[in-house]
């Protein structure tokens, strides 16, 4: 009796970029002749040794999938654990899809990700460091560890790498901390007449979009990409408005995502601010500053300050974050009703020494050329070859990947010539794209058309956005004024605190017990996270991480030079930061005052 198509239902539905590979292998017959055969009795040796690599650990990667059997014993171990499965032999598990119930396993709601193959090993990676919070168990199934202890301890030395770079990266933006403060408080003004992506609607359902980046094989296609215009929606991802420009061709969208002020440099180019803009709110603010109009905003998952000050609840169809614009144009074209994406310029990688296509200035020249000698890894292109490539390229590819993998139902065309394989999007010559497509019709305000329609009629709803702006930032101004005080006084209480466990432990436990109330009171307030744990992601979580330890110490003065050290820097940091937050709170209020005095009376 076959499975497989059981089988397979769950797997569309959970893990697309499994259904899509398996589908691949099952279009090509490549079934696996040789696989391992899990036993059907309980290994209690392996199940030991599993046990003590996970420990309290609540996030398990496991090796190798095979029938299911010794992942379902590890799931009924540890039932309350979230999971991520890789397995490396893509026929064999194909072989398991058509032999086996897989059900009971692929049903389980904490496997979060499973990723099959080698092509889909970064893409693993990145889900892991997204939401890996502490520690990951590393286990792998009993005929891994007897066949492939090679290579299971290569695997885990690439994530190791790979999560170094990941966190380097995640270094980067915590410096940023305070433009992701300042971003979306000078934005929430162009909330009250520019239309959000939910308003859009799916103008344009069921047509082809084609995303268009800056690498350097745009330079041979460009002309492919002129033709494509009239048949499908032009996107524009970031700098690459500069290359378009460069060759005469103005795109139906652009869009931003980069926080900082280089974006200046990339829309200073003549014509850049033509077209109409999707941005997200917590983008550079100078451009949407200089468009005024023609705009459409998105508001990411993990812009705390926008959910905040818009009210926003988790039901409101955010945007996911990623680390390449070309993420945020993806799903930009969804929202206009695309059902094909089509990349192009989407290298990944650097082609006969060249990092951007022409016309791309804005990057400093020395830096190119040295990222160019300095990118030490390879990544496999469309052609089965491969490419140099650089750590931000591999964190952008893999991001897409993921994003790519959310969106199973529409389907993703790679037409980048040369350019990096990305998982999930089949690859095309631009010919043949535009073979596809050249029946189908877009004309060149598209875009521009609809944004203009949305515009007129958010304005029935202003009044209403300005109360709810006003009273949010009224409520965030007191409450700051407030927790001043309380930092203030936490910092006297910590300053003393060491002497008092050395003199009167009595009175420092006591002191201990309001230091931790008033601490309380400032974490659960509704904005904390949206103000400082945007300002300092690092430091905060580097406390929480530090917390269950410090609670469970029972030494009083070990327990008092924790809660000195630690959290007496992070109030200190906190006092330090209230006066710049009150600044930037004090220009959004006089942004959205200066709005309001344009509207109709």
């Amino acid at each position: 009796m076959s499975y497989f198509n059981n089988n397979m239902k769950i797997i569309r539905e959970k893990f697309p970029n499994v259904s899509l590979m398996l589908q691949e292998l099952q279009a090509n017959k490549e079934t696996s002749e040789s696989f391992s055969i899990e036993s059907g009795e309980f290994d209690a040796a392996w199940m030991d040794a599993v046990d003590g690599a996970i420990g309290d650990i609540k996030l398990i990667f496991v090796y190798g999938f095979s029938q299911g059997i010794g992942l379902s014993d590890i799931i009924e171990k540890y039932p309350d654990r979230l999971i991520i499965v890789y397995e490396p032999d893509e026929s064999s598990f194909l072989h398991a899809v058509h032999q086996y119930d897989l059900s009971p396993v692929l049903e389980w709601p904490k496997i979060i990700w499973f990723s099959l193959g080698e092509d889909q090993l970064n893409m693993l990676f990145y889900n892991i460091c997204t939401y890996m919070d502490g520690e990951l168990a590393f286990v792998a199934l009993r005929q891994y560890l007897n066949d492939s202890f090679d290579s299971l301890k290569e695997v885990k030395s690439k994530f190791l790498e790979y999560q170094f770079t990941f966190e380097s990266n995640r270094l980067t933006m915590n410096f940023f901390g305070e433009d992701w403060v300042r971003n979306p408080l000078n934005q929430l003004h162009v909330t009250l007449n520019q239309p959000s992506v939910i308003d859009l609607n799916l103008p344009y359902r069921g047509a082809t979009a084609v995303i268009v980046a800056s690498g350097p094989s745009l330079n041979g296609d460009i002309e492919w990409l002129k033709k494509m215009k009239d048949h499908a929606l032009i996107i524009s991802a970031g700098s690459n408005i500069q290359a378009l420009l460069n060759y005469g061709l103005t795109p139906h969208l652009t869009t931003i995502l980069d926080g900082s002020p280089i974006n200046e440099k990339v829309f200073s180019v003549p014509g850049a601010l033509e077209p109409p803009l999707l941005f997200s709110l917590s983008a550079y603010y100078g451009i949407s500053d200089m468009k005024k109009e023609n705009m459409i905003y998105a508001v990411f998952q993990n812009d705390l300050v926008s959910r905040y000050m818009l009210d926003l609840d988790a039901s409101y169809p955010y945007f996911y974050s990623t680390p390449t614009v070309s993420g945020t144009a993806i799903q930009a074209a969804i929202s206009l009703g695309a059902k094909r994406i089509v990349f192009m310029g989407q290298d990944l990688s650097i082609q006969n020494g060249q990092f951007y296509a022409s016309g791309v200035k804005h990057a400093d020249q020395n830096e190119l050329e040295s990222q160019v000698q300095n990118a030490r890894f390879k990544v496999k292109n469309v052609f089965g070859e491969e490419n140099d490539t650089t750590p931000a390229f591999k964190l952008m590819k893999d991001s897409l990947e993921s994003v790519i993998s959310v969106f199973s139902e529409v389907e993703f065309l790679n037409a980048t010539r040369g350019g990096a394989r990305i998982e999930g999007a089949k690859w095309m010559d631009p010919e043949r794209v535009y073979e596809m497509i050249k029946e189908e019709s877009i004309p060149q305000d598209a875009v521009l058309k609809v944004v203009r329609e949305l515009s007129e009629k958010s304005k029935n709803t202003q009044a209403e956005k300005v109360g709810v702006l006003e009273d949010r930032i009224t409520l965030l101004t007191e409450e700051l004024l407030i927790v001043k005080e309380t930092l203030f006084d936490m910092k006297r209480k910590i300053g003393k605190i060491r002497e008092l466990a050395r003199t009167k432990p009595k009175k420092a436990w006591d002191a201990l017990v309001n230091i931790e109330l008033a601490w309380r009171d400032i974490v659960n307030r509704p904005w904390f996270e949206a103000v400082f744990l945007t300002l300092n992601p690092k430091s905060i979580h580097d406390f929480d991480r530090l917390l269950p330890s410090a609670s469970l110490e029972q030494d009083i003065i070990k327990k008092v030079d924790l809660i000195h050290e630690h959290l007496g820097s992070l109030v200190s940091l906190m006092s330090d930061e209230i006066p710049r937050v009150m600044e930037m709170i004090e220009e959004s209020m006089n942004r959205i005052k200066n709005e309001t005095n344009k509207l109709p009376q």
